[in-house]
């Protein structure tokens, strides 16, 4: 498949609704009815906001998520993350969680989302935590011309001590949620031409655990 195209990514000024945001960095005046081959996917990746452990603002936390081409094995996808390193150094507090949205185009076919893992930046080294098995792919089916919103992969993050009574992430409960109400309003500000368009699909919702 290649890398999707990203129509949105965060860069350093961000939106501040009531969870996620992201600035888009490609042509904002994209138009479904111009995609002969390809359509438009819109989900979002949020995690906790730390407020009782280390950097209390989560900032030193990345949830990732990985998207694939449905017919490709795993590992063979692109990442997207609920953070990026240049965003710390501008990013402005939310109310609830950290986060992104994504508005990806996507070519006509199944896809699916098929992985996270979780990493901390201790200040010294990323400790890294993936799922202890295989979790079960959400595969969703893009068509031409489509606008089709996934919804929202959130990471709940647990917490342990280390040896030296640190505060370290020793893990993530992720749940796939419909965020419809919260994400789409903020994805229309940067792309106005997308209301009325987007049908509401979100892929299987609930605890995203190793089966």
């Amino acid at each position: 498949m290649g890398c999707p195209r990203l129509a949105v990514i965060a860069t350093i000024v961000l939106s501040v609704l009531s969870g996620c945001a992201s600035t888009p960095t490609a042509d904002r005046q994209v138009e479904p009815t111009t995609l002969k081959e390809s359509g438009l996917v819109l989900f979002s990746v949020t995690h906790d906001k730390d407020t009782t452990h280390r950097l209390r603002n989560g900032g030193n936390v990345q949830f990732v998520v990985t998207l694939r081409d449905a017919d490709k094995g795993a590992g063979s996808g692109t990442e997207y993350r609920s953070l990026d390193e240049f965003a710390l150094k501008t990013m402005r507090t939310f109310e609830e969680v950290w986060g992104r949205y994504f508005v990806i185009e996507l070519p006509a076919g199944r896809h699916a989302l098929d992985g996270w893992y979780v990493e901390q930046n201790t200040g010294v080294e990323w400790n890294t935590v993936k799922p202890k098995g295989p979790v079960r792919p959400l595969v969703f089916e893009v068509s031409a011309g489509s606008v089709t919103y996934l919804g929202n992969v959130h990471g709940r993050l647990l917490w342990s001590k280390n040896v030296f009574g640190m505060d370290l992430m020793s893990g993530a409960m992720p749940e796939v949620r419909n965020e419809e109400n919260r994400d789409l309003p903020v994805i229309f500000m940067e792309f106005p031409q997308l209301q009325g368009r987007v049908v509401v699909t979100p892929v299987t919702q609930g605890p995203w655990m190793p089966e």
